[in-house]
């Protein structure tokens, strides 16, 4: 199967939008960097996506954000539907690294603890896909 890197722009995109309208623009910053690459297909695309910086278990990583708090310009409301976002917007980026076989247990491990805890909330999760053989 050969790698689609197109699947994961529009997932991209909307993450990378998220964190800077939270002005965390250090993580947009990581997304950003890697939306152009995979826009431009380059071969550190599958590295990039299964870094540290994303799905890492240090404090820091994307992954470890677990959501925004209300400031001057998002009441509470919206900072916990940006949040319960974030977290489907990385189940869906691991999701379509699972579908074309480059996903890492630490993706695998986090989608599945984020998956339950929006499902916990009463947020509709689709199940996990079948994993396909990277080629």
């Amino acid at each position: 199967m050969e790698l689609r890197t197109d699947r994961f722009v529009p997932i991209l995109r909307e993450l990378r939008d998220l964190l800077l309208e939270y002005d965390d623009v250090e993580h947009a910053t990581i997304i950003a960097d890697l939306l152009d690459v995979a826009q431009l297909g380059r071969p550190e695309f599958v590295t990039r996506v299964q870094s540290g910086e994303i799905w890492g278990a240090a404090a820091g990583t994307i992954v470890d954000l677990g959501g925004f708090h209300a400031d001057d310009y998002h009441s509470r409301t919206q900072a916990e539907n940006a949040s319960r976002r974030l977290s489907l917007l990385l189940v869906q980026l691991a999701d379509e690294m699972r579908v074309q076989g480059i996903d890492t247990q630490r993706s695998t491990s986090e989608a599945a603890i984020m998956r339950e805890s929006l499902a916990a909330n009463g947020v509709d999760v689709p199940p996990p896909p079948e994993s396909s053989p990277a080629s």
